[in-house]
């Protein structure tokens, strides 16, 4: 699990589960992504926070009335968006 943080505040949690779990859809709650990846992309992740430029957390909502948390996570920084 990577906590994510800005001006001090947590505004997003990275779980990583092991291959051969599903892994859950990423939602918006208390103020904070939570965004769920198999653990083949923990590196890719490490990778963008190391790499010295701004990274950026995006949640994009999608309305679902069966679903109120429903969205997309993904992370980018300032040269290209990783997924």
């Amino acid at each position: 699990m990577i906590y994510l943080y800005s001006g001090g505040k947590e505004v997003a949690r990275a779980v990583f589960a092991e291959e051969g779990f599903n892994v859950p859809e990423p939602y918006f709650s208390g103020g904070r992504i939570y965004y769920f990846a198999h653990g083949s992309q923990y590196a890719a992740v490490i990778d963008l926070l190391r790499s010295g430029k701004s990274v950026y957390i995006a949640w994009n909502p999608i309305s679902d009335p069966k679903e109120a948390k429903d969205g997309d996570a993904y992370f980018y920084s300032d040269a290209e968006q990783v997924g």
